[in-house]
């Protein structure tokens, strides 16, 4: 669905502009996609059935998960005071912004990198500005976590599940992006 998204946002923004094109796209993919959008939302009802499933020791895991998350939330909500290791995922966005267009920028050498997570950050700081970006990234790991965890429950069994979600917050990537 983010690719997808990105797609529009780069065909939009090349053509109208960033501009109320966006909500009016918005609008248009939740009305479309909503029997999908409801389905998808009502899968979180399984996250609590899971709960009620797991052990003494995947409830442990589950809370220190939630506790390291929790953290990375404040420190994606606070104003950034340090260089970000991909610069180009903000400075390319910001600079669509105030250009009101998807354009060609030569001063950025990272222009023409695949762009998917700069057309989403674009479309979040078009609508909720530059602090929305950490955000959506934020959104974006807890979404891959339950999407693994749950791949994982699917084909093994809910051990395994939390085994592979405590080994993806146990290292600094994921928790530190």
């Amino acid at each position: 669905g983010m690719g997808m998204i990105s797609i529009f946002i780069l065909i939009i923004g090349t053509t109208i502009g960033i501009n109320l094109s966006l909500w009016a796209f918005l609008i248009a993919a939740f009305i479309l996609f909503r029997k999908n959008i409801f389905l998808w939302w009502a899968s979180f009802r399984d996250l609590q059935n899971f709960w009620m499933e797991t052990g003494k020791t995947g409830r442990i895991v589950i809370l220190l998960i939630t506790a390291i998350l929790a953290f990375q939330y404040l420190e994606a909500l606070a104003p950034p005071l340090q260089f970000d290791a991909f610069p180009h995922a903000l400075s390319i966005p910001k600079a669509y912004i105030e250009l009101g267009r998807i354009a060609y920028l030569p001063d950025i050498i990272f222009w023409g990198m695949p762009q998917n997570i700069e057309m989403l950050n674009t479309l979040v700081m078009y609508l909720g500005g530059s602090e929305a970006a950490p955000v959506l990234g934020w959104w974006i790991g807890v979404l891959a976590l339950i999407g693994i965890t749950d791949f994982t429950k699917n084909i093994f069994e809910k051990e395994a599940a939390w085994v592979t979600a405590a080994s993806l917050m146990a290292g600094s990537g994921l928790t530190t992006s």
